[in-house]
């Protein structure tokens, strides 16, 4: 029977939980620097890296969101995103 090191299970399960739906505003696209800012619910403005190149073309400033982002390699990524 193989052991399973703890701390490894312990970082799975944090890297699963910490994607989140969450809903905001577009307030910067800034695609030479990969980034998408989005201002969320709580007032407060996050850029994200999109891992779908074309969501840059797809999004205007001001456009109303809806997303999933999750934390991968220390660098916040939108992994699903809808106009609202």
């Amino acid at each position: 029977m193989r052991r399973i090191n703890a701390s490894v299970v312990i970082w799975a399960l944090l890297t699963v939980s910490a994607s989140a739906q969450t809903v905001g505003q577009v307030v910067k696209i800034d695609e030479p620097a990969g980034t998408i800012t989005i201002k969320e619910t709580s007032g407060q403005s996050v850029a994200y890296r999109p891992k779908d190149g074309l969501l840059f073309n797809a999004l205007k400033e001001g456009d109303n969101v809806s997303f999933t982002a999750a934390e991968e390699n220390g660098q916040k990524v939108i992994s699903k995103l809808e106009k609202r």
